[in-house]
């Protein structure tokens, strides 16, 4: 038989599905990467942001609908491989079979940041405001099951407090609200609403 002659990749357009809103760090990374990628393969790439259910919707669509020829790449949290199949039994795709991790390309900390409305000037008087009985403290997160949410949840853990989670569709979302005052203290794009 002869051999068929495969094209060289990447040969089209490459389309970064990022499942998270525009505006987070995983959206920010997808798009520093896209002009230097571009310009270092010749090629077109494209940011495609499919937010929804806390990155599974766009790493779904990847994984069980686009073709797997290289050009839908997944740019994605660590928790959709890692920790979402511990948290839920049922999720529209397998990370471990549908998905083929490629790298890392950063690490991002979580970091605690407070609106100035809220009446602390450290995490020592956030955790006293937030022990108080009358407190209504509610955090936001990037979605259930993400690095957030997980903060928060061991937060409330480790000083003994029930501020309640908010998911948002994405870090992006969550901080939109911090910036406008409607979150008053975000944890590493966690916040924490009053």
């Amino acid at each position: 038989m002869p051999a068929l002659a495969q094209d060289n990749y990447p040969s089209k357009t490459i389309r970064f599905v990022v499942p998270y809103p525009p505006g987070g760090p995983t959206d920010l990374m997808a798009r520093m990467l896209q002009s230097e990628l571009s310009t270092c393969l010749g090629i077109t790439v494209i940011v495609d942001n499919k937010g929804g259910a806390g990155g599974n919707l766009g790493s779904a669509e990847v994984a069980k609908q686009a073709p797997a020829d290289g050009y839908p790449l997944l740019l994605a949290a660590n928790g959709l491989m890692a920790v979402k199949p511990t948290l839920y039994r049922s999720m529209p795709f397998v990370p471990k079979t549908d998905l083929a991790p490629v790298i890392q390309i950063s690490a991002f900390p979580l970091v605690l940041e407070v609106h100035p409305s809220v009446p602390v000037n450290n995490v020592k008087e956030l955790i006293a405001l937030a022990q108080k009985p009358s407190s209504q403290l509610a955090f936001a997160s990037a979605g259930n099951g993400t690095p957030q949410h997980l903060g928060g949840e061991i937060f409330n853990t480790q000083v003994n407090t029930k501020i309640s989670h908010i998911p948002y569709r994405g870090a992006g979302p969550a901080l939109n609200d911090l910036i406008g005052g409607q979150v008053q203290v975000i944890e590493g794009v966690c916040q924490v609403t009053s």
